[in-house]
C-alpha cells in the first residue's frame, strides 16, 4: 500500500505527501518502538511491533489522500493490449526478490557460516549505518527526475537522454561527496552513532560507501530499461550482481574475514553496474520508447 501510494504521488509529481510520509516514518517508527520496548520489555519482537504499528497508523493517516486521487481518475475498462503489455513488463521482475535478497542479505549468511554470528553483528551495524544514506540520496534524486524522464521517454522527446544524463551526473556528485565524507569522518561517525563494541566496523565504512555508490549509479541505468519496457535486462543485470556476490564474498571472507566481505561489495556491484550500462545502452539504441498512457488505452 505504501509503495502504491508513493508511486501515485511520484507519477503526479506531488512530492509534498512523499516528503511528509518519509518524515513521519523517520520520527514515529523509532518513537513507537521505544514506547513498546518500555512497556513490554527489551525484545527484538517488541521493536518490530512498534515499527509495524507506526507504519500502519501512518498509512491510515495518508490513505484518504491516495484514495481521493485514485477516485478522481476516470475508470478504465478492460484492454487486452494493456494486459499483455503489463504481463510482459512485470514477469521478468518476479525473480528480483530472490536476486535482491542475495546481494542485499546473502553476505550476512556467508559471514555467519564462515566466521560466526558475532561477526555478523559487527558487519550488519556498519553496513546498515553507511548504506542507508546513499540509498536515500539516490532515492531523493530519483523521486525528482524519474517522472520527468519517464514522461520524456513515453512522448518520444529528444530531451530524454539529456534528463538521464542530468540524473546520472547528480547521482555521481552526491555519491562522491558521500564517499569523501565517510572516508574523512569514519572515526567521528562510529563514535557518534555506534555502541563501543561495534566501532571496529569503522574500517568497513569506506568499502561499503564505495560499493553503495556504485549500486546507486547502476540504478540510474536500470531506470532506462524500465522506461523502455525492457525489464528482462533489469533482471539480467541484477542476476550478474548476485552471482558476483557469491563469487567474490566467499573467498574474500575466508582469506580476509569480515573486512574481506566488505571489500567484495564494490566488486560485485561493479559487475552489476557494468551489466546495467551495457543493457541500458542496448535498450536505448534498439527499443522503441514506452507507449504513452493515453495511446495505450485507446
Amino acid at each position: 500500500m505504501r509503495s502504491y501510494a508513493i508511486n501515485i504521488f511520484n507519477a503526479s509529481r506531488n512530492q509534498r505527501p512523499i516528503a511528509l510520509w518519509a518524515t513521519a516514518e523517520s520520527f514515529v517508527r523509532p518513537l513507537a518502538a521505544i514506547i513498546i520496548v518500555v512497556i513490554l520489555g527489551t525484545h527484538v519482537e517488541n521493536i518490530l511491533i512498534g515499527y509495524g504499528l507506526a507504519s500502519f497508523c501512518i498509512l491510515l493517516l495518508f490513505k484518504d489522500i491516495v484514495f481521493i486521487k485514485a477516485k478522481s481518475s476516470p475508470p478504465v475498462g478492460p484492454n487486452q493490449y494493456l494486459k499483455s503489455e503489463l504481463m510482459k513488463y512485470s514477469l521478468p521482475l518476479v525473480p528480483l526478490a530472490v536476486v535482491g535478497w542475495i546481494t542485499g542479505l546473502g553476505d550476512r549468511y556467508i559471514i555467519g557460516g564462515i566466521l560466526g554470528p558475532a561477526e555478523v553483528g559487527i558487519y550488519a551495524a556498519g553496513y546498515g549505518l553507511i548504506s542507508r544514506p546513499f540509498l536515500m540520496g539516490g532515492g531523493i534524486i530519483e523521486q525528482i527526475l524519474r517522472p520527468l524522464y519517464f514522461e520524456a521517454v513515453s512522448q518520444g522527446r529528444d530531451d530524454a537522454r539529456k534528463i538521464l544524463n542530468y540524473w546520472l551526473i547528480a547521482t555521481i556528485i552526491v555519491c562522491a561527496l558521500g564517499c569523501l565524507a565517510v572516508i574523512l569522518l569514519k572515526d567521528f561517525i562510529s563514535i557518534l552513532l555506534l555502541a563501543e563494541k561495534y566501532r571496529v566496523a569503522k574500517d568497513l565504512f569506506p568499502w561499503i560507501a564505495v560499493g553503495y555508490s556504485i549500486l546507486v549509479v547502476s540504478y540510474v541505468y536500470e531506470k532506462a530499461n524500465y522506461a523502455y519496457k525492457n525489464t528482462r535486462y533489469v533482471f539480467i543485470a541484477q542476476f550478474f550482481g548476485a552471482v558476483a556476490c557469491m563469487f567474490f564474498s566467499i573467498p574474500l571472507a575466508i582469506y580476509y574475514g569480515v573486512k574481506g566481505v566488505a571489500m567484495a561489495i564494490p566488486a560485485y556491484f561493479s559487475v552489476q553496474l557494468i551489466a546495467s550500462v551495457i543493457t541500458s545502452r542496448r535498450t536505448q539504441f534498439q527499443h522503441k520508447p514506452f507507449i504513452a498512457h493515453s495511446d495505450m488505452l485507446k
